[in-house]
């Protein structure tokens, strides 16, 4: 006989043959392939009863009678599985451990010539579910059945399936052409696909169920050449025998893929020539692949073509550890390893063990036969059960505290309840579904409900929700998105051929919308955005994409840098901003260097951050329980916070510094019930079915009650004393109405976005606002019709502002995006700002070009401030970051103190003439209990006391003289009770808005307000009373002092458009007054004429006033203003012989005032 010794293939290696000759048959072989050797033991059939590879062993026990049958085998992990058979040879069961599959057989007579012997009548899985099967008289499958839930099938006459029933009882209806192929699929929803074929079989074209047709050509090797869909066509070119195959997407991109002669792909080159390699061994594994930016990746393998080293850029290696059937044991990378166990039988995972030093985190989990997880455990230790049903879908699971969910599926497997298991109340969610299994109703736990319709290529084609939202979708021959239409309103989008997303348009706003506008490069990514109104941001990318260039609107650049494993290591930001990072191969961060300096993180072997170090003594320490929990934090003061952790993973409780601690409850879907604050305080929360939070309770006092409609958005809003405030929303859910107590009403107008175009006020202020293409507020007019305007940069910076009397105010911005100066043109009056590289204000130059600067330390805390005159006050931090002591220009120093915390309680003051020491007594949540001051080794005392809301009860000062103080629900004060125990009672409307104050021996003050909610009017104990008008744009019009009824007084208001009170007209009895107001265009005031005199400011550009000019009519009196660079007044002038000079210490308290020759002088303690 003829025996094959050796093959050898080209990419492929040689494998030799060796036998060895038995009495009329080869008891043994051997294979050896590129040197790997597995030995073959045969029977006299020629059938292998023991392979030894390098896997290990593989025995085979046969029955061999009539028909050679495998009886078992043992597989390299001694794993025994075993067969059974009927009479036909048929296998009835299959039995591995303790778990069995069985089978059953119709008889073959049962069928048409020529029988059929092996047609299962049943079939039990590892689970024992059983699925049952029937057949028409030709063997076609009829029907199967499991649990009850029946798919039948009906055939044409060629065998071919032409209706398919689902569970459901629904029909697909399959039609083929003459050879068999099918040329239509009809769904239970009527929506028809179609295709057509040559003689070839090739598929010529294919039509979905939208119409959308697809052709296709071939070439003579039945190698697809081109699709083309509508005006999109992709192309395909072979060469070298169909080793190297072009393809050319319908932006006309080409990407090129070149194969070995076995088939497996070698190279894949991209639109812009970049190459993506791979290589291989003999065997068919790869050994290493190239990314397009030249970064290599090699796999080894052992002798049984497992992988076992996989060896990455930077010294990234993983090594990794099999069973002998090729189960992964173990995989390390660095320090981190992690375990795997398999259940014997079906090999199952049932173990993930992750080592760490410090402890494993270990998940353990049983499963049932057919692979489903029966239990799992946490590392933690907690539990959760899981049941299935016959389809292997999730029934029920039940986890820690009784959480969990519940589900129902119809026969077609769709859910059709889920239910979620919580300890305040189950929450259910049902859904529906159209013929076609699609989503078609959801019904929430509060009974909100959403639906949905289709198009026939099963694209979304309206969808409404609770309260009125209303959206319609329509799709592209790809199924893109091309019109979202939401209430009315309508966005577009439109792609190029490639189907990138090329134009994106906007609703109308002011009778037009914006355009975004998207471009890309050759390998489809984005390379630029920009709207109607100009450049959004562009962007370059390196060969393996990632991101290496950004510019914003404005043209400023930020560049990226990457290492081989594609983390970045640099961005370089304008202005000298950068970082630079470092990673360990796990991709998390190691070191951030940036203008601030180094920070510097450690983490576990359990990818866990333990530590983070930086500038200024920055150190916090971290510490996990075995879930990954946060257990304890140690802030850079070495305080510790300690975390209780439950069951569910939440945080029961936090213990600060052993001092202070809150303790908290949650349902089982994390909704916090209660909170326990530092002063064992309960806080209380109630939620309804969809989470959303109900009431507020606070030490047993309802605070807040919220309602919502289905939408989910609050309606009314019920405060502690019962009052309500109710919100309307149009369809959209952007906000309409707003009633408050009182009667107080606001309408809103939004536009599509939900910006508020006109908001109607209760009184005669209304706002109108209108809004540019991106969405900023452009213009804004007030009940008064004055308006103001604003302007930005591409940056979407504001940078000017136009007031409504026309000046304009302007805003400068660096290409960090940071205020740079703010110009008043008309005035030329400007202030500017700089700044260091960690984006901290280091000077601000004011307009008479007086410049104070800062300093600052790398955690951004600012230790210097340098005033004009040169004179410095300094400042230190403690760990924290907490102000620790305050070095004044004068020599006086403060000193800080905090609690564990971090709040103050103590200060020290020390200068020249005294000290005083100030020590606070806080009660846990931070109130002020006590306030000691010592001066001079004498203290005094200031007690305080609060309520269960944290509200002052009561007030003893150092004399023991005491003020008591009580609230409504609200936390409006209503009585105050003086050292006397003489009583203040005060009377709240509604609103919260003062309406009475009986004041002891006083009497009465009642207050009225109008329907805009300002004040209307006060009507004193002595029958006296105050009445109030105001403009439209809530400016105080009038005021009428009037006592019993009869005016005494009035005092009318004029304004002019930006708000500046332009004339004060003063009635009484006896004489009007009119007093008139003039501004500059910085709104600052530059003269007053009273009725006898008028009064001329002249200012610098920072506001001083640096001359003043009185003229009666008859004379002029000019007064003059000499100030320093601090802005302070050191000399007066005037024509009458005034001479006045100041002096001030470096601190800038005013030390001595010269008029005249007549000298005072000041000094200070320091409080």
């Amino acid at each position: 006989s003829i025996e094959v010794t050796s093959i050898s293939e080209s990419d492929s290696g040689t494998t030799d043959f060796s036998y060895t000759p038995g009495v009329g048959y080869n008891s043994a072989a051997s294979v050896t392939m590129n040197d790997q050797t597995s030995n073959y033991t045969l029977n006299p059939y020629g059938a292998a009863i023991e392979i030894t590879s390098p896997a290990g062993t593989r025995t085979f026990n046969w029955q061999t009678g009539t028909d050679v049958l495998l009886l078992s085998e043992t597989d390299e992990n001694d794993r025994l599985r075993t067969f059974q058979y009927d009479e036909f040879g048929n296998v009835i069961e299959e039995r591995i451990g303790s778990l069995v599959s069985n089978y059953t057989y119709y008889a073959p007579d049962q069928f048409d010539p020529p029988y059929i012997k092996d047609r299962v009548k049943s079939h039990s899985n590892w689970r024992g579910d059983t699925t049952s099967y029937s057949y028409d008289t030709a063997g076609n499958k009829t029907d199967e059945q499991l649990d009850q839930i029946t798919i039948s099938y009906a055939y044409d006459g060629m065998g071919l399936v032409k209706n398919i029933t689902d569970g459901r009882g629904l029909i697909s209806i399959f039609t083929y052409d003459a050879y068999g192929q099918q040329k239509s699929m009809r769904n239970p929803a009527g929506d028809t696909s179609t295709a057509t074929y040559n003689a070839r079989g090739q598929k010529l074209n294919a039509t979905d169920p939208n119409g959308n047709t697809t052709t296709f050509s071939y070439d003579s090797s039945d190698r697809i050449l081109s699709k083309q869909l509508n005006d999109r066509s992709w192309t395909y070119d072979y060469q070298n025998g169909g080793r190297i195959r072009i393809e050319t997407d319908p932006n006309g991109n080409t990407t090129t893929y070149q194969y070995d002669t076995q088939g497996r792909l070698i190279e894949t080159i991209n639109a812009v020539s970049d190459s993506f390699i791979y290589t291989y061994d003999f065997n068919g594994n790869k050994t290493s692949e190239t990314d397009f930016g030249g970064h290599q990746t090699s796999f080894d393998y052992d002798d049984a073509n497992r992988l076992i080293t996989k060896t990455e850029q930077l010294g990234k290696v993983t090594t990794y550890t099999h069973d002998n059937v090729g189960n992964v044991l173990s995989e390390a990378t660095a320090d981190r390893i992690t375990e795997y166990t398999y259940e014997p039988n079906r090999y199952f995972q049932t173990s993930i063990t992750r080592k760490s030093s410090s402890g494993d985190a270990v998940i353990t989990r049983n499963v049932d036969g057919n692979g489903n997880v029966l239990t799992e455990t946490d590392p933690n230790g907690n539990s959760s059960t899981y049941s299935y049903d016959a389809f292997d879908r999730m029934l029920s699971s039940n986890g820690p505290l009784g959480s969990g969910q519940i589900m129902s599926y119809d026969p077609n497997g769709n859910v059709e309840t889920e239910e979620v298991l919580n300890s305040t109340g189950n929450q259910t969610t049902l859904k529906a579904y159209d013929v076609a299994d699609r989503l078609r109703q959801v019904s929430l736990p509060e009974g909100g409900i959403m639906t949905y319709s289709y198009d026939p290529n099963g694209n979304i084609t309206s969808e409404t929700r609770p309260g009125g939202y209303s959206a319609v979708y329509q799709y592209n021959d790809l199924n893109l998105p091309t019109h979202k239409t939401i209430n009315a309103q309508t966005w577009g989008l439109a792609y190029d051929l490639a189907g990138n997303l090329k134009t994106e348009s906007w609703p109308s706003t002011n009778g037009s919308g914006n355009l975004i506008t998207y471009e890309y490069d050759e390998l489809n990514r984005e390379t630029s955005k920009t709207d109607t109104i100009g450049t959004i941001q562009t962007q370059t990318y390196d060969a393996d994409s990632n991101l290496i260039s950004q510019t914003d609107g404005m043209g400023n650049l930020t560049t990226y840098q990457y290492n081989a494993l594609h983390q970045r290591t640099a961005e370089v930001k304008p202005l000298g901003r950068g970082h630079t990072y470092s990673y360990n191969v796990f991709d998390e961060l190691l070191t951030d260097t940036g203008p601030n300096g180094v920070m510097t993180h450690s983490t576990d072997q359990l990818g866990r951050r333990f530590s983070s170090s930086g500038p200024d003594n920055y150190n916090i320490t971290m510490s996990y329980d075995p879930n990954g929990n946060l257990a304890s934090q140690t802030d850079s003061r070495n305080i510790t916070t300690d975390f209780t952790i439950n069951e569910l993973n939440q945080t029961t409780a936090i213990s600060i510094g052993g001092s202070f601690g809150m303790a908290m409850t949650y349902d089982t879907l994390a909704n916090q019930l209660s909170q326990s604050d530092y002063r064992g305080i309960v806080s209380e929360f109630t939620y309804d079915k969809d989470n959303r939070q109900t009431t507020f309770t606070r030490a047993g006092q309802l605070q807040s009650t919220t309602t919502y409609n289905q939408a989910g958005l609050p309606v009314i809003q019920k405060d502690a004393r019962g009052n309500n405030t109710v919100h309307e929303y149009n369809s959209q859910y952007h906000k309409t109405r707003t009633l408050m107590p009182e009667n107080q009403i606001i309408v809103f107008e939004p536009n599509a976005f939900g910006d508020v175009l006109l908001q109607n006020n209760p009184g005669p202020n209304d706002i109108s606002r209108t809004f540019d293409l991106r969405r900023r507020l452009r213009t804004e007019t007030n009940g008064a019709s004055e308006t103001t305007t604003y302007e930005y940069d591409l940056n979407n910076n504001r940078t000017a502002v136009i007031k409504p009397n026309g000046a304009r105010w302007e805003y400068g911005f660096d290409q960090a995006n940071r205020l740079t100066h703010v110009r008043n043109v008309p005035e030329s009056i400007e202030t500017v700002l700089t700044y260091d590289s960690k984006d901290n204000i280091v000077s601000v130059t004011d307009a008479e070009q007086n410049t104070t600067t800062f300093t600052h330390d790398d955690s951004n805390r600012r230790l210097s401030k340098t005033y004009p005159d040169s004179s410095t006050e300094s400042y230190t931090h403690d760990a924290n970051g907490n102000l620790k002591t305050v070095n004044l220009a004068n020599g006086d120093s403060y000193s800080y103190q905090y609690d564990d915390l971090n709040r103050q309680i103590s200060q020290n003051h020390v200068s020249s003439s005294e000290s005083i020491d100030v020590t606070f007594t806080l009660d846990p949540n931070g109130n002020i209990e006590q306030v000691s001051e010592t001066i001079n080794g004498s203290t005094s005392s200031i007690n305080a006391s609060f309520d269960n809301l944290d509200r002052l009860t009561l007030l003893s000062d150092h004399k023991g003289h005491t003020l008591q103080f009580t609230y409504d629900a609200n936390g409006n004060r209503k009585i105050l009770q003086d050292p006397k125990n003489s009583q203040s009672n005060y009377v709240f409307d509604d609103l919260n808005r003062l309406a009475q104050a009986v004041v002891t021996g006083t009497g009465a003050f009642d207050y009225i307000y109008n329907s805009a909610g300002l004040l209307e009017g006060i009507e004193y104990p002595n029958q006296g009373e105050a009445k109030f008008t105001y403009d439209s744009a809530n400016r105080i019009d009038t005021i009428i002092d009037t006592q019993m009824g009869v005016p005494v007084a009035t005092y009318n208001y004029q304004y002019d458009a930006n708000g500046n009170r332009t004339m004060l007209t003063q009635s009484n009895v006896n004489t009007d007054e009119v007093i008139t107001y003039a501004y500059d265009q910085a709104d600052r005031m530059k003269q007053v004429e009273y009725p006898n005199v008028t009064v001329d400011y002249t200012l610098d550009k920072v506001g001083n006033r640096v001359a003043e000019s009185a003229n009666d009519g008859i004379s002029t009196v000019t007064k003059t203003y000499t100030h320093n660079s601090r802005d302070q007044i050191t000399h007066i002038t005037d024509t009458n012989g005034l001479d006045v000079t100041y002096q001030y210490d470096p601190t800038g308290n005013r030390l001595e005032k010269n008029q005249n020759g007549q000298i005072t002088t000041m000094s200070y303690t320091p409080r």
